[in-house]
């Protein structure tokens, strides 16, 4: 399923070659149809990790702080958990270039999105997705440091963005 995910959000960011099909666009249509059909009944505070700030943000996690108050136009889809644990231990590690990051994301009622739970890979239900469309914006609130005592970080601090959904 990563893969796919991956092939999914090349297509949407314009980093697709030839080497994607049409299924694929039909897979990715279906997706953001069953994004746009439903939509959130109440607030929402969901996680997202980050493995790589350097990819996500264009800067190391030691260097963040000149993300507060912006808005960051995302051009893919953006898979959130509903726990914070599962997004630490699973999508924090392992770290790659730049560090990683966690992002405290608050998602407003009537936004359109998918529970993955119901309509995604069985296997990967544990993980309590809410899938968020293309094209959203992310405004970067505070920055704090969580100290994280099961996993290995530098120095035992890992930052964590408080973001909102626009």
């Amino acid at each position: 399923m990563d893969r796919l995910y991956e092939r999914i959000q090349r297509i949407l960011r314009d980093e697709a070659g030839d080497e994607e099909d049409d299924n694929l666009t039909d897979t990715l249509e279906t997706i953001v149809e069953a994004i746009q059909a439903g939509s959130l009944a109440r607030d929402v505070v969901t996680w997202r990790g980050v493995r790589s700030t350097i990819r996500s943000f264009g800067r190391p996690n030691s260097n963040l702080a000149g993300l507060v108050d912006e808005d960051l136009v995302q051009d893919g889809l953006l898979a959130l958990s509903t726990s914070k644990a599962l997004a630490l231990k699973e999508f924090t590690q392992p770290p790659l270039g730049g560090g990683p990051a966690l992002l405290r994301v608050a998602v407003p009622a009537k936004t359109p999105a998918a529970w993955l739970p119901l309509g995604g890979d069985p296997k990967l239900q544990y993980q309590r997705e809410l899938l968020l469309g293309p094209g959203h914006t992310l405004h970067v609130g505070k920055i704090s440091y969580l100290t994280v005592d099961d996993v290995s970080y530098p120095e035992g601090t890992l930052p964590v963005l408080d973001v909102e959904v626009l």
